[in-house]
């Protein structure tokens, strides 16, 4: 079974961990390999992985990563190894990418990104204050007549905005980039407005800059729709 536990291109729909033990129960008491999906999920969540956030680590067999490791791998329990002859550097990267994701997951590993959990509560650290910086987007969203389907965790962040059609989801991403902020677009039926937050140099500054920025743009894009009718 292959699951995404953490829905990317859908606007970061994030799975039930209740269901999804449920489920990772079941495929084990079947043995039925569990490969999760984590290309874009992978360092965002608040642990490296969501799989782990989920309290899946006894059950995932195969995982793949990439986007934020600079390159994409499959990482694989012993049991399920690929027979020498299966893997080949056909789709090895760039040498500069190999050592920038070298550097990425050194920074992953001793830097203090993921939240640990102490006798006195948790210690928050980038990731679960990057969380915190969330519910301040989401308070400074919510609030607009415009804004609809908020969702997201850790540095992952998705709105609709209008209608939701791809058409207008598009134009509005265009203002924001004219208008200073880098954004992209996920999913259809709504297609969502998304943000990939840069954790590692983002500040509760910055958020409250791009939320202000965020309202002034649905503000005049809203007000040009209406003079274009």
């Amino acid at each position: 079974m292959v699951a995404e536990l953490i829905q990317g291109e859908g606007g970061f729909n994030v799975g039930d961990e209740e269901i999804l033990q449920d489920i990772a129960k079941c495929l084990k008491k079947h043995d039925i390999l569990f490969f999760v999906d984590e290309v874009q999920s992978f360092a965002r969540t608040y642990k490296p992985f969501a799989f782990q956030m989920f309290e899946l680590d006894e059950y995932v067999d195969l995982v793949c990563v990439g986007k934020s490791t600079q390159v994409c791998a499959t990482i694989f329990k012993e049991e399920v190894k690929p027979r020498p002859g299966l893997v080949s550097q056909t789709f090895t990267g760039a040498t500069s990418s190999l050592f920038a994701a070298d550097v990425v997951l050194t920074e992953i590993l001793k830097g203090k990104f993921y939240d640990k959990k102490s006798k006195t509560g948790p210690e928050l650290y980038k990731i679960g204050k990057n969380h915190k910086y969330f519910n301040l987007f989401e308070s400074g969203l919510k609030n607009s007549e415009f804004v609809s389907n908020i969702g997201g965790v850790g540095a992952m962040f998705a709105f609709q905005v209008f209608d939701g059609s791809p058409d207008v989801t598009m134009k509005f991403v265009h203002e924001l980039f004219k208008n200073g902020v880098i954004s992209f677009i996920a999913g259809k039926n709504p297609t969502k407005v998304r943000f990939l937050f840069p954790t590692p140099v983002m500040s509760k500054k910055d958020i409250d800059a791009v939320v202000k920025i965020t309202l002034d743009t649905l503000i005049q894009f809203n007000h040009d729709r209406s003079a274009d009718k």
